[in-house]
């Protein structure tokens, strides 16, 4: 399919989605042009925020190919891609590095309820709270 091709239907679909003609369901066409779907590296950050949030490189490597397939990949203005899967966040940058990465409910997912691309919302146990008081 050619680029001009794909573009028209782009914009027709997203025409007849915003008039509630039909529902399009995210695609691996829908991806932003020059999508790296596999990991070559990893920040320092990346990998410091991996190992403070309990996620390994299988967790990373699988959240990329799952969101290439599914279509939930948003380039970001900074140019660097977001990947939504329904355990983790990946952000890479367009030399396929891992830049960080967020859990729902830990660093990037503001606690509490965590929104996935596609609308299910997940929710967390609420943090326990350490009191500190004073001694006099």
């Amino acid at each position: 399919m050619t680029k001009t091709k794909r573009a028209s239907i782009l914009v027709i679909s997203t025409l007849m989605a915003l008039l509630g003609m039909v529902q399009v369901a995210p695609s691996a066409d829908a991806l932003p042009l020059g999508t790296p779907c596999s990991v070559r590296g990893y920040t320092h950050h990346a990998q410091l925020q991996m190992s403070t949030r309990d996620v390994g490189r299988q967790d990373v490597e699988n959240a990329v190919s799952a969101s290439c397939q599914s279509g939930k990949v948003v380039l970001q203005s900074n140019g660097n891609y977001r990947y939504y899967a329904t355990w983790v966040t990946v952000v890479m940058n367009s030399r396929a590095a891992v830049v960080t990465v967020f859990t729902p409910g830990l660093g990037g997912g503001g606690g509490g309820n965590w929104r996935a691309i596609d609308g299910e919302t997940m929710s967390l146990p609420p943090a326990k709270t350490l009191r500190l008081e004073r001694e006099s």
